[in-house]
Parts: structure tokens; sequence; C-alpha cells
């Protein structure tokens, strides 16, 4: 008999060991998966990466995401890092965004397109600037090079209030219209 429950502690034993170590394999940093999504050799596991990536809260996978969308050359997962950047509405990521609207993928283009507008409530860009996509590179460059402008000085300026992260809010109870401290 007490062999019995030796065999069966020993065995409850390596499938404790087994489910620690699963989680530990299972649950990777955000760090971690950014660096996955940035260096795998394998497409699908770069893919799989930035999904569970894009899966974290904000908080976690902010830095990492934006890593990935400063440094991705693979259009699938740059595509997604943008798409959840855009989501999260962080103006700190604007710039990044602007910059991808003249990426070398259609795609990711699009992507960056859909996560800018975001920002201004969705349905169209501000200043009345129209883009497309397929325009050619000297076209899109134009409509990129005046969202800066409007993006540029006080954080979140060129967008409205409900449309600026925390921090931005903080920083506009701090400082005039013209971003003089008060």
């Amino acid at each position: 008999m007490k062999r019995n429950q030796a065999i069966i502690l020993s065995v409850c034993g390596v499938v404790l060991v087994g489910i620690v170590l699963m989680n530990l394999d299972w649950e990777p940093s955000s760090e971690a998966l950014a660096t996955k999504a940035l260096t795998a050799s394998d497409p699908d596991a770069r893919k799989k990466a930035m999904v569970l990536l894009t899966m974290r809260k904000p908080q976690s996978s902010l830095v990492p995401l934006r890593r990935v969308a400063a440094e991705s050359q693979d259009p699938e997962v740059l595509y997604a890092a943008v798409s959840s950047l855009g989501t999260m509405l962080d103006t700190g990521s604007l710039p990044l965004l602007i910059d991808d609207m003249n990426h070398s993928s259609e795609v990711v283009r699009w992507g960056a397109y859909l996560a800018v507008l975001r920002f201004y409530g969705g349905s169209k860009l501000p200043d009345g600037l129209d883009y497309d996509w397929n325009d050619p590179p000297e076209t899109r460059q134009k409509v990129i090079d005046r969202l800066k402008q409007l993006s540029a000085g006080t954080p979140g300026e060129a967008l409205s209030d409900k449309h600026k992260s925390t921090k931005d809010k903080a920083s506009s109870k701090d400082h005039d219209k013209d971003g003089a401290p008060k």
C-alpha cells in the first residue's frame, strides 16, 4: 500500500512540475513576445508571438508594441502592431503610425491609416486631408507631413479631448492653450 502511495505522490509531483513549467513557458513576458515577433525565423512563430502580445493589457504591451512597430520588417507582424497601437489611442505612438502610412506594404499603409483615423474620431482625417493608401509615395508623403505638423507641439493638441491619453490630459491641465506652463 505504501508503495502505491509513493508512486501516486511521485506522479502527482511530476504532473505539478510539468504544469508549472508549462505555465512559465505559456506566459512569456511582453518583451519576450516582442523579441520573438521580431526575430523568429519562422513567420508563423512571429505571427503567433504578435497575436499573444496584442492580447496583453496595454500597460504591459505598449512599449514592446512600439518596439515591434518601429523595427519589424514583416508586413503581417507590423500590421498587427499598428492596429493594436491604434486601438490603444496612445498619442506617443502617433508618430510611428503616421510614418507607417507611407510604408512599402499596402497592408501596413492600410492598417496605419485606420489606426491614425481612430485618433480623429474614426471617419476622416483633420484639416480636410485626403489620404489614399494606393496613391504614389510623394502624394502620401504630403498628407503625412501635414499630419506630423498637426500632431506636433502640445501633446495631442490636434486631437479631441476624448482621444488624448491620460498623461496628455494631465499635461494639458498644467499648460495654457499655447503650451506654456500655467
